[in-house]
């Protein structure tokens, strides 16, 4: 018989985390101001920027606003909950790892570029994410902490962003995303089409993200290409 890997099953968050964006939950949540905390996480980099609220049935939903940092800085972690990610804007280099008795070990690097989603579905599935170029925006939706204690450091407390960060904030997100209808596009890309321009070609946006039948997918406006680059690792048998 063939030798077969088993496969363990988890709940996916990804289709719930594409109804919040498609169904329009997201946008009444994002017009209440009142509910949405900011946090200001720098003690590595990427610096992060978070808003973030929490939904009635223990799920929370974070915004993220990413800045660049050098190629060889981006911040390796493990998540102590599940969770499910969507890239609204930018791109950034998403390398995924694991560790054992020699270190970690990177084993795929992707670019992910706006319409991308994936989720996190191991408390000991370590990632890193860098932004390129310019700031990437994302939204995250994060499930119940699992049982099992994180296997990265637990960092300091961070500081809450004061009202003009949070302000700044909201101003970005409102101009970059349109939340009343099943599409996620720059306010630039919006305003460039309506002028009769070409949408393969807008004003710095070459990316369009139509978001249908609950799965993000990437339009014919797509312009950057996702590379995957998996490296072959090969472990020590372990020591009897």
């Amino acid at each position: 018989m063939p030798n077969t890997i088993p496969i363990v099953s988890h709940h996916s968050l990804l289709p719930a985390l594409h109804d919040l964006v498609n169904s329009g939950a997201l946008g009444r949540l994002w017009a209440d101001e009142s509910v949405w905390k900011g946090l200001d996480i720098d003690y590595h980099p990427p610096h992060v920027e978070r808003l973030y609220t929490d939904l009635d049935n223990g799920t929370r939903v974070m915004l993220h606003r990413l800045h660049p940092c050098a190629p060889d800085k981006a911040l390796w972690h493990t998540h102590p909950w599940p969770c499910a990610v969507l890239v609204l804007a930018g791109k950034y280099e998403h390398s995924t790892g694991f560790i054992d008795r020699n270190g970690l070990h990177c084993n795929a690097r992707s670019e992910l570029v706006a319409g991308s989603s994936y989720e996190i579905v191991d408390p000991l599935a370590w990632h890193a994410v860098r932004p390129i170029d310019a700031p990437a925006y994302s939204v995250m939706l994060v499930g119940k902490p699992w049982p099992t204690k994180s296997a990265a450091p637990k960092p300091a407390p961070q500081r809450p962003l004061d009202a003009a960060e949070v302000e700044d904030l909201r101003r970005c997100f409102g101009d970059l995303l349109v939340w009343d209808r099943p599409m996620v596009c720059t306010a630039a890309c919006d305003r460039h089409i309506a002028a009769g321009g070409d949408p393969r070609t807008g004003p710095g946006f070459d990316v369009r993200v139509s978001l249908t039948d609950g799965f993000a997918k990437q339009t014919p406006y797509e312009t950057h290409a996702v590379e995957t680059i998996a490296s072959s690792l090969s472990t020590e048998a372990e020591e009897t």
